[in-house]
């Protein structure tokens, strides 16, 4: 059986982006406290038989995970490796927002066994930071890569975000340019999107805000591809690139390998091959429920046969090495070659899937339609 991954969300920013419709809000020391001792509960009595109890990926998400006075959240790693068969080559994770911290926390997080930061950098350019929301500058995101290269981080990631309202095509160039300088191992580029709800969304309703450019958003996309391909970067996820195999996210690519994966805390999400369910997400109605009843989940929701299929599609697809089409058949039972013959026929003959051997992928060219092609299968 392969080893599962724990996801473990920490719902608190110093302040909230614009843009974000993540499940997150501002943090209170107190209630910070009261979260992770619910979490450790959570871990506790969680049923380790929806994966099994072997784990090799750890991953702190958010939120701003890093905003947590460092035992705090080394508690909790502590109570996955109480209560779960941790390896010891597991890649534990931490997402980190520059600004929140210090080469004393960087230190104890090396301490903990923490071995992969993914740093929240979003842009190199100060007045597209501020428009945004973020709480750090430019200089602030340079000086955490070297404070955690300094600490003896081996593997860091770090997050640019393409299509800033106002952004043009050098403002992007600049951004890869330095994002690349700093040589690290791993980075994620995400398109810029106004989900209903945030800050931005109501901006541009009321025309205060241009909409994003499209168009602009797939040059600036590509662009960085190319850049990344000249520094030794591969691409190996719509959105991923790094600099070697051992440098992929392996916790990530749980998700898009269709393995189980366990999610702790409000909002979390989990997944057992079979149904996939999640906490309810305010943290204070989390923290209640855990310490009156040892869960919280919302919702449950069972996958039929064919959702699992339609999922291990276009999650699979997402991935740089595509579908492996004789493997997908043997195990779903279903030939996606004739299952979905007409729509891949289109797909194919706009150069946006091809069929390799036995291996079906998107082209250069779907990377960027990539949404149209999967709402085919689901």
């Amino acid at each position: 059986m392969t080893p599962a991954g724990i996801y473990i969300h920490i719902p608190y920013c110093r302040t909230k982006c614009t843009y974000c419709a993540f499940n997150s809000g501002d943090y209170d020391s107190v209630q910070g406290s009261q979260y992770v001792g619910a979490l450790c509960r959570e871990i506790e009595l969680s049923d380790k038989s929806i994966a099994g109890k072997n784990v090799d990926s750890i991953f702190f998400g958010g939120g701003t995970p890093s905003i947590l006075p460092a035992q705090e959240l080394i508690s909790v790693l502590n109570a996955c490796r109480a209560n779960f068969d941790v390896s010891k080559d597991t890649e534990i994770t931490v997402e980190i927002n520059p600004g929140t911290i210090t080469p004393e926390k960087v230190a104890a997080y090396r301490k903990a066994g923490i071995n992969r930061a993914s740093l929240g950098v979003q842009s190199f350019i100060d007045r597209e930071l501020t428009f945004i929301g973020r709480i750090h500058s430019a200089e602030d995101a340079r000086t955490s890569v070297k404070m955690l290269r300094d600490g003896g981080f081996e593997n860091i990631s770090i997050d640019l975000i393409a299509g800033l309202p106002y952004q043009t095509i050098d403002d992007w160039r600049f951004n890869v340019s330095e994002a690349l300088k700093l040589q690290t191992d791993h980075v994620s580029v995400y398109m810029l999107e106004v989900h209903e709800g945030t800050s931005l969304f109501h901006q541009v309703n009321r025309g205060e805000v241009a909409r994003p450019d499209d168009e602009l958003s797939v040059q600036m996309y590509y662009e960085l591809i190319d850049a990344a391909a000249e520094a030794d970067l591969a691409q190996y996820e719509i959105s991923n690139f790094a600099c070697g195999p051992e440098y992929r996210s392996r916790h990530n690519l749980k998700y898009w390998s269709d393995v189980p994966y366990y999610g702790f805390g409000c909002g979390a999400h989990a997944y057992d091959g079979q149904s996939r369910w999640w906490n309810v997400k305010p943290p204070k109605q989390y923290i209640e429920l855990i310490l009156t009843t040892g869960k919280a989940i919302s919702e449950i929701t069972p996958l039929s046969e064919r959702e699992l299929m339609q999922e291990a599609i276009f999650l699979g697809l997402r991935r740089m090495s595509g579908i492996d089409l004789t493997y997908f058949q043997e195990t779903y039972g279903v030939d996606i070659v004739s299952e979905y013959k007409d729509d891949l026929d289109k797909f194919l003959e706009a150069k946006v899937l091809e069929i390799d051997g036995d291996t079906i992928r998107l082209t250069r060219e779907g990377l960027a339609l990539s949404n149209e092609v999967f709402a085919v299968f689901v």
